[in-house]
């Protein structure tokens, strides 16, 4: 469900593609398989830095992987969300520069994915990014927002998910959701230029600086993550989720 695009150990990167059809939803097949790599990966220390990307230009993720979902048990559905809270952790607290290179729309949890990389570089197409869950009738998953919060600010974060609106690549480098933009023909030599030259750093240094970073919201994260695992299960199989994701499904 993902492929390994590149591993240089000259340049000491690697390159991951989410690869599940077009759209690149995210079903437990696919997250369990990005959580054993990015597990391996963390711990090869002859892997400095690591790309997330798509194997295509269309989608870099549509988000949960909807149809495959929506009638599965509840107790198998737990299962699947704490798949996907659980990989997003391993993303988030990788001690290596992470770089997300967004090629096309990421939607939801394919937002939250990355959101949970080091650095966003986003193609000039009409790619678009953003947090829709409360048009499906489910909160934003926990981790995406404290990360968010802690990127942009309360007030942003707080219009992003409040509107569920998707943002254009201008009005996300505006809002400080991405960090770059560039060419789709270029997006892949930017975003290697740019995990060469992290991944030329100290490797223990730098895992020490990103740890600074990202410990308080991890800390705050795993406070509420039993809550949330609970609250968002009960949200998905709400009266007015069902009928929201039922009409999403319409669109893969």
């Amino acid at each position: 469900m993902i492929i390994i695009l590149n591993i240089n150990f000259s340049n000491k990167t690697v390159i991951i593609a989410l690869n599940n059809k077009i759209p690149n939803a995210l079903n437990l097949e696919l997250l369990e398989d990005l959580q054993l790599k990015l597990e391996q990966f963390n711990k090869q220390t002859e892997i400095h830095s690591i790309i997330i990307t798509s194997n295509n230009n269309k989608f870099f993720s549509i988000g949960l992987d909807i149809p495959s979902i929506y009638d599965i048990p509840k107790l198998e559905f737990k299962k699947f969300y704490k798949t996907f809270t659980q990989t997003s952790v391993e993303l988030f607290r990788s001690p290596k520069p992470v770089i997300a290179a967004i090629s096309g729309h990421a939607i939801a949890g394919g937002c939250i994915l990355a959101l949970c990389c080091d650095y966003r570089i986003m193609t000039d197409s009409k790619a678009l990014m953003g947090l829709n869950e409360i048009k499906l009738g489910v909160p934003v998953p926990y981790l995406g927002y404290f990360i968010l919060k802690e990127l942009v600010g309360y007030r942003t974060a707080r219009n992003v998910c409040d509107s569920g609106d998707f943002f254009s690549p201008e009005d996300l480098f505006r809002l400080g959701l991405v960090d770059e933009i560039v060419p789709s023909s270029t997006i892949m030599d930017v975003a290697l230029q740019k995990a060469q030259a992290l991944g030329s750093l100290p490797q223990s240094t730098y895992a020490l600086i990103k740890q600074l970073r990202v410990q308080s919201i991890l800390e705050q994260y795993f406070k509420e993550r039993n809550e949330e695992i609970e609250t968002f299960t009960t949200s998905w199989f709400s009266s007015p989720a069902r009928n929201a994701l039922k009409e999403a499904i319409k669109k893969f």
